[in-house]
């Protein structure tokens, strides 16, 4: 039969890898956390490796357009601006959904998923898009396959255009999480 203080020394040496095992599982929950991967970004690419996590803010701009069916905003481009968690503009993107770093690196995108359509008609959809380098500058943007747009806020007009307003362009405020995958 162990004697009282043989069970007593035995308690720490069984608590200290229960400790070890769930200060890890809380680094891991905490790294997740740091690079933005995990269940919050719902259009993450199979096989793709998070990069960066960058804040977009800017505008999503549209032009009156008609035909016989009426009027409406056409999409014409985003102009965002998407800067790192030190509030360092990192890239920007432009017409044709083309990002362009500060570096000079530059790819070219389009929306290859969506999620679906969010509750707030003000607010435009999650996307994926897949990148495709362009030119031959190396940089930020090298490498990078996937860029997932999520969290939106804002970016969608909310009432149709009028016949006065027919050629003019309308800038829609517009936030979000960019997600950067190789």
């Amino acid at each position: 039969m162990s004697s009282p203080s043989r069970l007593r020394s035995a308690r720490p040496v069984l608590l200290v890898p229960a400790i070890a095992a769930l200060l890890a599982l809380a680094g891991c929950a905490q790294l997740q956390s740091l690079t933005g991967s995990g269940p919050s970004d719902p259009l993450a690419p199979d096989g793709g490796k998070l990069v960066m996590t960058l804040q977009g803010s800017g505008t999503q701009q549209f032009q009156c357009a008609s035909d016989q069916k009426g009027r409406w905003w056409k999409f014409i481009a985003p102009d965002v601006k998407l800067v790192d968690g030190t509030g360092r503009t990192v890239a920007h993107q432009g017409p044709d959904f083309i990002f362009r770093a500060g570096d000079g690196s530059v790819a070219s995108a389009r929306i290859v998923n969506w999620d679906k359509k969010p509750e707030n008609p003000s607010n435009l959809r999650d996307v994926l898009f897949a990148l495709r380098a362009q030119g031959k500058t190396a940089g930020v943007l090298t490498g990078i396959r996937w860029v997932s747009r999520t969290e939106g806020q804002g970016g969608q007009p909310l009432t149709r255009c009028s016949a006065s307003q027919i050629g003019t362009t309308l800038k829609v405020p517009f936030t979000a999480t960019y997600r950067l995958y190789r």
